[in-house]
């Protein structure tokens, strides 16, 4: 396996920071991910600790809560790298209760619909070199349900929503699969129950350790062939579906929902190509925290 470019989002996490160590044999360059400037810069000197030469990590930093932050990233990314081989989706976390300044379900939108965003913000940098997408998800996506033309809707509790968007990651990575045309590769993996943050909020002690994780998230990284495209792994192999995420109506009908909800006029079965919401100074993307504040949400929300 051989990486040229890789971003790896929730890179400052033990899971993100470890997955980063494990690619250090196989990328050239790394780009690492954390919520916030101060936190991607310690990410970035953690890792030149371990043995990482300087000029192979780049730090980069975005608030998910905020969509007009990932259209910005995405837009540095694109400037700076214009081809991408692997993007690994491991930001992830259970928020207190509440809304975005987007008008969504905080929860909901950090773990699922800024990923959404970013992927297909960076579609032609992964289209360019026929990339990899790897999106961390969970088993908990069995437990849940959603209505994939209202995602986001009824979330009582931020561990209900992060379970519906997990089960909306699994739809999103298999209907990427599809809608690349095999252009990208698209992978979901349950790396186990790794004792994070996420974790400890909802169950407290144990969970397996960060390099246990990383290291099924790097099988998903080397995966070829037909066990690749589209495909869902629990840990080294292949896991079961529940009967919605296997839905491959249902995952279409997500994704252009999911367009509608960011205020994205694409939302079609085909990856986007470069528009006005990729700027971060285009009204669009400056707009949608301005907006979210002025009217109610997309459900009726403030």
């Amino acid at each position: 396996m051989s990486v040229r470019t890789a971003l790896i989002t929730g890179a400052s996490g033990s899971l993100g920071h470890q997955i980063c160590r494990q690619l250090h044999r196989h990328a050239e360059t790394v780009i690492v991910h954390a919520s916030t400037p101060a936190s991607a810069r310690a990410a970035r000197v953690r890792l030149i600790r371990t043995g990482w030469e300087p000029g192979r990590i780049h730090a980069v930093s975005a608030d998910f809560r905020r969509l007009s932050e990932v259209a910005r990233l995405a837009a540095d990314i694109r400037r700076h790298h214009p081809t991408l081989d692997l993007l690994v989706n491991g930001a992830g976390a259970i928020t207190a209760p509440g809304f975005t300044p987007d008008g969504i379900d905080t929860t909901f939108q950090v773990n699922y619909v800024a990923p959404y965003a970013l992927t297909r913000l960076l579609a032609p940098a992964l289209n360019a070199v026929s990339g990899r997408v790897v999106t961390l998800t969970s088993a908990a996506h069995r437990d849940a349900r959603l209505n994939p033309d209202r995602p986001g809707t009824d979330l009582r509790r931020p561990a209900e929503a992060f379970k519906q968007a997990h089960l909306a990651l699994v739809m999103f990575s298999r209907t990427l699969a599809r809608c690349s045309q095999r252009r990208i590769t698209a992978v979901a993996v349950h790396p186990g129950v790794i004792h994070t943050g996420s974790f400890a909020t909802v169950h407290g002690a144990g969970g397996l350790p960060a390099a246990d994780g990383s290291a099924h998230v790097m099988h998903a990284v080397g995966l070829s062939g037909a066990h690749a495209h589209g495909s869902y792994f629990e840990g080294l192999l292949p896991g079961p579906l529940s009967a919605q995420a296997a839905d491959d109506n249902a995952g279409l009908r997500l994704w252009q929902a999911t367009a509608a909800l960011i205020g994205w006029d694409y939302t079609g079965c085909r990856l986007p190509g470069w528009r006005p919401t990729d700027r971060a100074d285009a009204p669009a993307a400056a707009g949608m925290a301005e907006g979210a504040a002025r009217r109610p949400g997309p459900h009726g929300r403030p």
